[in-house]
């Protein structure tokens, strides 16, 4: 995943560069901290706040059906009013059906001509007023286009960034924090 964000709480005031310097050093390699930012005394959580996520779900073209039958999938998808689904407990177990069509705010379908792939960008809710897993929506698009129900596990789906769902897609921190 790309941009993850996380809180920590501190006792003694410290410079934000030193923080992220410090926090470096004790990180595994290949792991991070890019930037850093103070929230205000009383701001609300992130997880409170953070309630959109955009996923990228890409496979290889070859034996993939033409991506112009995944824009229709997505569009006819987009316009109906209600997409019901099992709500599945950990245990498999069926314990409900939910309307998934106001978790999806977007999906855009595109080409990837370097990797040659084919590309499903997934704006969807996320947090605790509810959500929808991009696995559970990439279901419902392989549905709505012929042969590619059994061969969902080829996508790699990729977590690109946590948002502010709102008139326009915001950052919980800003640029550099």
């Amino acid at each position: 995943a790309d941009k993850e964000y996380g809180e920590i709480y501190i006792q003694k005031e410290i410079h934000l560069k030193q923080f992220v310097e410090n926090l470096n050093r004790q990180l595994p390699s290949g792991l991070s901290v890019t930037g850093a930012g103070e929230a205000d005394p009383g701001a609300p959580a992130l997880s409170a706040v953070i309630d959109a996520a955009l996923y990228q779900a890409a496979r290889p073209n070859s034996r993939l059906a033409p991506v112009e039958q995944w824009r229709k999938a997505a569009k006819d998808l987009l316009t109906r009013s209600e997409i019901i689904v099992n709500r599945n407990h950990r245990a498999k177990k069926i314990v409900g059906q939910v309307n998934i069509r106001p978790y999806i705010y977007s999906l855009t379908v595109r080409v990837l001509p370097a990797k040659g792939a084919t590309a499903i960008d997934m704006l969807l809710q996320v947090g605790s007023r509810g959500g929808v897993s991009p696995t559970v929506v990439l279901q419902q698009l392989a549905d709505g286009v012929r042969g590619e129900k059994e061969e969902l596990w080829r996508w790699q789906i990729h977590r690109r960034g946590l948002y502010i769902y709102g008139e326009e897609l915001m950052s919980p921190l800003p640029e550099g924090g």
